[in-house]
Formats: C-alpha cells, structure tokens, sequence
C-alpha cells in the first residue's frame, strides 16, 4: 500500500485512518484486516487497537472487542492517543448507533436508491445540493453567484458531517451508481417557533437528469415517513417564490398558505412562500 514510504510518524495514522474510514463505509471485513495489519506492525499504538476494536464491535465480536481495550489500557496506561481522543470519545458515545450495519434500502428507481444517510455522504450530499442549486434557480439568482458556489463545498460538507450522526432520522439520500443525485432534510418540528405541532421539509434537491422518475416523490415519502414516527402528521416547507419546482410540491398535496418572508441570498433580499401539507399522505 505504500505506507512504509511515508514518515515514520505518519505510518501509525494511515492505518487508523484507512481502517475508520473503511468502517464507516460499513465495509467492516477490510476495515479489520487493515487494522490488524497496522497493529502488527505499530503493536503499542494505542488508537490502532482502540479503532480495531470498533470495528469488531460492527462485526458483532463484543468480547473480542473488550478484550482488545482492556489490553490497550493494561498495556499502555502512561501513552497518549496521539490526537485521536475526540474521535476516539464520539465513536464510543455513538457506539450502539454508528454504524451497526448499512443502512436499508428502501425502494430502488431506474438504478436509484432511496436510503437513510449517514455520515459518509457528507461530500456527496453537498455537492449535489450545489449542482442543484445552479439547476433550480437559474435565471432567479445572480449566476455570479451561483457559478462560485463551489467556494461553499466545505461548509456544506462539514455541516452534514456534524448534522448527520446527531440526527440520524431526518436525512435520507437518492443515490446512483455514480454517487449522491438528490436528499432530502426534514425535522420535526421545524424551525418556526410559532407553528409547534408542524414538521419542517428544510431541504429536498434532485439532479435535473433525475426528475420525472417519481425518484424526487420517493425522496419526499421517505422524508414524510420519518416525521410520522417522530408523532407528527403535518408539514411545510419555504422555497423561493415564483421558482418552477412549485409544481412538484403542488402535486404531492401540498398547497400555500399564504405565509412569506423576505430572506437574503448573495446580499440580495428575495421573497420565499411557504407551502403546507395539511395532513401527511
């Protein structure tokens, strides 16, 4: 794999960060093989057997997986974790969570899948709501503005890997062979203080070429799924005014209220409707 060319320091941290983020992409057989490689070679690194046993907690081996910390601590009480603490502390707070196994496929369209997300779509999911974006709003924003929304890729990445794993009900993702094509955000309830009993669709976006599949409606069901087990039974959502995905939410049952507000975008005041699903299909 190359990892012997790397500085001595570095060697430990490949194999921790191979091995996590196999884990995280619930390919938990690798994940293990990786780890104990690293193990072999690095045998009193600490945040190796520390990883190695969340990952065998994903295979189902617990015992093992005791086992291997108590060791590490027995063995190694004086060493650091060599900045892997946070890590280290979120994964064993989120244990019986993240991720246990891959998530269900709900229903497949065309080659889609519609799944709950997790946090290895991050990169996917924001990068098909910037590509959206330029999609949806061509010709009602300044394309300036939309041409240099790739400058907020990170932003956007990084919010979905905090927000995901803390709420692990409310995002679910379309995706195709070739990544993340559209998802869809919901909370219940939603972020409006003066509407308590209502659930919110704070976000739902589908690539262009995917429209027309029923894959968008799909992505909406699942959204309205996940907030019917939260005990709600209705929904709104705020979009742009005048923007032609109106039509999308008009033909799933939903109709506006006749609520706006004015929100700024690129610093530049727009006017965004509100629509509402008085009673969740």
């Amino acid at each position: 794999m190359g990892w012997n060319k790397l500085a001595a320091h570095e060697q430990p941290g490949f194999f921790v960060g191979f091995g996590s983020t196999l884990r995280n992409n619930f390919k938990f057989s690798d994940s293990e093989k990786i780890l104990r490689e690293g193990i072999s070679h690095f045998p009193h690194y600490p945040a190796l057997k520390v990883f190695y046993a969340f990952t065998l907690h994903s295979l189902g081996k617990e015992l093992k997986a005791v086992e291997i910390l108590l060791q590490s601590t027995l063995d190694m009480p004086e060493k650091s974790y060599d900045g892997y603490e946070r890590a280290i502390k979120w994964y064993t707070e989120n244990l019986h969570t993240h991720p246990l196994t891959a998530p269900e496929i709900l229903i497949e369209i065309d080659g889609v899948k519609i799944r709950r997300a997790v946090v290895s779509d991050a990169a996917g999911i924001a990068n098909a709501h910037l590509n959206s974006w330029r999609e949806a709003y061509a010709g009602q924003l300044d394309q300036d503005f939309l041409d240099d929304l790739h400058f907020s890729f990170k932003r956007r990445k990084d919010h979905w890997e905090e927000y995901i794993p803390t709420h692990p009900e409310n995002v679910y993702v379309a995706e195709s062979k070739h990544g993340i094509v559209g998802f869809i955000s919901v909370n219940a309830p939603g972020r409006d203080e003066d509407m308590p009993e209502w659930a919110e669709v704070q976000a739902i976006y589908l690539l262009q070429k995917f429209k027309g599949k029923k894959i968008g409606l799909h992505l909406l069901l699942a959204g309205f799924e996940a907030i019917k087990r939260k005990g709600f039974n209705k929904a709104y959502c705020w979009m742009l005014k005048d923007n032609l995905t109106a039509k999308f939410y008009e033909s799933s049952g939903a109709k506006l209220s006749g609520k706006e507000k004015i929100g700024p975008i690129n610093g530049k005041d727009y006017v965004d409707v509100m629509y509402v699903w008085e009673s969740l299909p």
